[in-house]
């Protein structure tokens, strides 16, 4: 009766400690796969894998060679000019898609010349049926508008923004579904039609809203102080309203009230729409800031698009208006903003 009462006792916990290994590898599974989980979306979206183009390889591979303190960034402008058909596809699709982005009916041009000249993100439905992808400009030359140097050093591209590729409407609609709401973190806000790099509060209404999204809340921060006035006198009244402006610094301390990942973490969730901007011209502290975003699955879960001006050496922007301010270099440029878009974040080299 004992040997009875035994084995049924060791039958119990093997029976258990199955039981708990396959929990834990199931849950280790669901946990992996739903790190950027968008199941409320219509069809439940999760990103799957940050696919970088030809081009794109082709540079990751080469920057560590390439990069220069040259003014000229001879070397780096010769291979962007033997790319140059590479360049000017890149500049005539970024007009092109711009122009139809609004339409909820939007659809990605793909074939196998765009595939070579841009990455994107690849998304697939949680029935496993549907795959999304979403193209994004590719990490090549010194992360700028292609044209800029090594086409044209005039300065006419110097601030020009005309090359990231945003998310459409009906893209974002398809991945967080139609009732998504949307915010804006602007670090390093300056005021509303005025900054170092030009505007970039009204740069991110207005190209938002021209792809059909209207911001429900923005976030922003700015560490030069301002008169009330002066920061609110020019937003428009749908600005306004979603406004929440705090003239101080951030911090990058992790516990810290002025994270700007806390309020990411206690203002959104992963139904929304996050859309980042990191630009605070304090090289250190925005390079904290990305360090610790990177360490917070939390809130790399939360970001759908990062826009960030990482000033570093080896790149000709070190003579026209960043000076030398970093011990990195470009490589860690890439190396960074590579990662952020292994987790799905649309990350973009800002100016």
């Amino acid at each position: 009766m004992k040997f009875f009462v035994s084995a049924i006792v060791v039958l119990l916990l093997v029976a258990i400690a199955y039981w708990l290994v396959l929990y834990s590898l199931c849950f280790h599974s669901q946990f992996s796969l739903t790190e950027k989980n968008l199941s409320v979306g219509q069809n439940g979206y999760i990103f799957r894998n940050y696919v970088e183009s030809r081009w794109e390889s082709e540079w990751r591979m080469r920057i560590r060679a390439v990069q220069t303190d040259d003014r000229s960034w001879t070397t780096g402008c010769e291979l962007m000019k033997v790319a140059s058909s590479r360049v000017f596809q890149w500049v005539h699709y970024y007009f092109s898609r711009q122009t139809s982005l609004a339409n909820p009916n939007f659809n990605e041009v793909r074939n196998q010349s765009i595939l070579d000249v841009f990455s994107y993100h690849e998304y697939m439905s949680s029935d496993g049926t549907t795959i999304l992808q979403i193209p994004i400009e590719p990490l090549v030359g010194f992360l700028r508008h292609p044209l800029h140097v090594c086409f044209d050093d005039t300065g006419k591209y110097n601030v020009d923004k005309n090359y990231m590729l945003t998310m459409s409407s009906g893209q974002i609609s398809q991945l967080l579904g139609k009732h998504a709401k949307s915010f804006l973190f602007d670090i390093g806000a300056s005021l509303y039609y005025s900054g170092a790099g030009g505007a970039s509060q009204s740069w991110f209404v207005e190209e938002y809203r021209n792809v059909g999204i209207i911001f429900d809340q923005i976030y922003s921060w700015e560490l030069t102080v301002h008169h009330p006035q002066k920061i609110f006198e020019d937003l428009p009244f749908e600005v306004l309203v979603a406004m929440h402006y705090y003239n101080i610094g951030v911090n990058a301390d992790h516990n810290s009230k002025y994270n700007p990942w806390r309020f990411i973490r206690k203002l959104s969730r992963r139904s929304d729409f996050v859309v980042v901007k990191l630009d605070i011209d304090n090289v250190a502290m925005e390079e904290r800031l990305v360090h610790d975003l990177l360490n917070d699955s939390i809130a790399l879960g939360l970001i759908d698009e990062f826009y960030w001006e990482h000033h570093t050496g080896g790149n000709p922007m070190q003579y026209r208006g960043w000076g030398r301010q970093s011990s990195n270099n470009i490589v860690q440029s890439y190396e960074l903003f590579g990662r952020l878009r292994g987790h799905g974040i649309r990350a973009h080299s800002w100016v």
